[in-house]
Parts: structure tokens; C-alpha cells; sequence
């Protein structure tokens, strides 16, 4: 059984998102909370280096550990994922790197994403915030230039702790590339010797 010490509660990872024409963001994700019975977890994703009103941008979101309650397959129809498109992404973040051939993905059996080396994920932004100190959320109806109507397709490796994944939403065609390391905390307990 693996058991990370990256993934739990206040994480903390940065690294970048590329998107086409190789334009790169810089990103940073606190891990808030993470339920290992309700196979979710929640956090904060900030991405900087936007253009238009918001040079950076900050979200909540949830996020769904595949595994024993969550499948492979997207069950959210609004989010615009197909089977096909579901398929795609898990097969370039390594999940399917051993399968023979193209496996259904509604039926593959349950299992327990603790006792793997890599644990896939769905990370769906849900609310922007206004103020982080106040914790004021604006919907994703209200008005912004800045859209994050997608979701992300997540692996992260427990040896390593590095995050990998893909934005997708139906309105793209291509693929934007996210990729974190986790940010060690090098501080050191404090000693009193009597």
C-alpha cells in the first residue's frame, strides 16, 4: 500500500499550464481538505498570467478520486465529456498504458486508489473568488472574461507527489497541459534541550 505524504490536508504544488501556441501560466493549488471515504478532496487553484481584466485568477475546487465510488467515466453529462474524450485523456495521463486493447470504460471494476502508485482524479472549478481574506465567491454565471466552465483530468504520482493533467472542455479542440510539483515545506522542528 502506498501512502503519500503529498496529498493531504494544506499541500501545497506549483507549477505551470501550457496551452496551444505554448503560452504558459504560472499555477499554484492548495489541498484545503481531503476526504479518503468520500473519495474527494478540495482546495484552491490559482493561475497567473492571464491577459484581459484578470491577470490572475483564483477558484475553489472539488475533485473527485477515481477509484472505488468514482469511475473512469464522466457522469456529469453538462460537462460535455464523451466516453471517447474521456478515453483520450485518461490514456495520455498513463491509465491505460498496460491495457491490450480498448477497454469500456463503465466497466471497469472498483478498487482502492489508496493502494496504487498513481491516483486519478477529476478537479472541477466551481466558484472564483473575490477576496481571498473575505472568502466572497462569484459564480461562474456571473460576469467575467475569464471562463472555467471545463474540468481538469488529474495524475498524481505518490512517490512523487508531481500532478499531472489536462484541461478539457467541449468548446476546445486541444489540449492544455498541467503539470505541479509539490511545494516542501522545509522548516524544522524547534529542539529545547534542558
Amino acid at each position: 500500500m502506498f501512502e503519500s505524504s503529498y496529498l493531504r490536508n494544506g499541500a501545497q504544488f506549483h507549477g505551470i499550464q501550457k496551452s496551444d501556441g505554448n503560452k504558459t501560466f504560472d499555477v499554484s493549488v492548495t489541498v484545503l481538505h481531503v476526504n479518503t471515504e468520500q473519495s474527494m478532496l478540495c482546495g484552491f487553484f490559482k493561475i497567473s498570467g492571464l491577459s484581459g481584466n484578470n491577470s490572475s485568477l483564483t477558484t475553489y475546487f472539488e475533485a473527485e478520486i477515481i477509484g472505488d465510488k468514482y469511475g473512469f467515466l464522466t457522469r456529469w453529462p453538462e460537462w460535455g465529456a464523451s466516453e471517447s474524450t474521456d478515453y483520450k485523456h485518461w490514456k495520455r495521463l498513463g491509465a491505460f498504458q498496460y491495457a491490450k486493447r480498448k477497454v469500456p470504460l463503465r466497466r471497469i471494476k472498483p478498487y482502492d486508489p489508496w493502494k496504487k502508485g498513481t491516483i486519478y482524479m477529476r478537479w472541477k472549478e466551481l466558484a472564483m473568488l473575490d477576496k481571498v481574506n473575505d472568502f466572497q465567491f462569484r459564480s461562474r454565471n456571473s460576469s467575467s472574461d475569464v471562463s472555467f466552465e471545463g474540468f481538469y483530468y488529474i495524475a498524481f504520482s505518490q512517490r512523487t507527489g508531481r500532478i499531472s493533467g489536462y484541461y478539457y472542455h467541449y468548446k476546445f479542440d486541444h489540449f492544455q497541459y498541467l503539470e505541479l510539483d509539490p511545494v516542501l515545506n522545509r522548516t524544522f522542528p524547534v529542539l529545547e534541550f534542558l
